[in-house]
């Protein structure tokens, strides 16, 4: 046993060290964007940079890492149609992604809470994108969370999903979001359980608005639990134009 955590506390070690060369790497590609005629190849790397390190971060734990990477994958994504004129200012505000990135490296590595760099984050990705509903979807089938993506995909909304209910908790005691929508029964942690979490966690997504999807009714929660689902959706053929609906009031 004391093997193994010694292996796990080195491939930590590790990664840490290397999440430092990866801001290096970031700093240097935005930085050459500047002076770049052609900036989607710059923009290409850049993002390729940060998706190889959000689905890392993720995976071994370090959440903070992995919102603030999948912020700055938003961002990159957003700024690539208008690619050929790409300005400093937005350009500017990818430093200030790597500048959070290092911080939580540095939080990470002396077992610091990151508490301050998660409420920096959600106010930096406010400022910088425009005005959107930031919806949370959370769904262990891909198919279901493609069909619910689907069903809002002509709103503006910002949307994230997860495909179970922990690492979804996770991601909300970290980001703000306006909604969440998560089907009943979710990997991990159900999503009536996931709604309770989150509402009695007071943090900010505690606010946004819920939405439970179920093939069943209401009925078959717990009475004491339907306080924390917002709004029911039934599992059948109007469920998208529901959701539709549901969240267009928001937008």
């Amino acid at each position: 046993m004391l093997e193994r955590n010694e292996i796990i506390a080195e491939i930590i070690q590790d990664y840490l060290a290397d999440l430092s060369e990866r801001c290096d790497e970031l700093e240097a590609a935005t930085m050459d964007l500047e002076k770049a005629e052609d900036k989607s190849a710059g923009l290409a790397k850049a993002f390729r940079i940060v998706h190889a390190e959000q689905g890392q971060a993720a995976t071994l734990g370090f959440y903070t890492v992995s919102n603030i990477c999948q912020l700055m994958e938003e961002s990159l994504t957003f700024m690539k149609p208008q690619e050929a004129n790409v300005e400093w200012t937005a350009l500017s505000s990818l430093l200030k992604y790597v500048d959070l990135l290092r911080q939580a490296a540095l939080a990470y590595s002396n077992r610091q809470p990151t508490s301050e760099i998660d409420t920096a984050l959600n106010a930096l990705h406010k400022s910088l994108m425009p005005t959107t509903v930031r919806v949370l979807i959370v769904d262990s089938s891909k198919v279901s969370a493609a069909l619910w993506k689907s069903a809002i995909s002509d709103l503006p909304v910002q949307v994230t999903t997860e495909k179970n209910g922990y690492t979804a908790l996770s991601r909300l005691l970290k980001q703000e979001f306006d909604a969440v929508i998560t089907s009943k029964e979710v990997e991990m942690l159900n999503g009536v359980a996931l709604l309770a979490a989150l509402k009695a966690a007071g943090v900010a997504s505690s606010n946004a608005k819920t939405y439970l999807i179920s093939s069943g009714s209401i009925d078959d929660v717990p009475a004491a639990l339907q306080q924390f689902v917002d709004n029911f959706v039934p599992k059948d053929s109007n469920a998208k134009a529901l959701l539709n609906a549901h969240i267009a009031k928001l937008s």
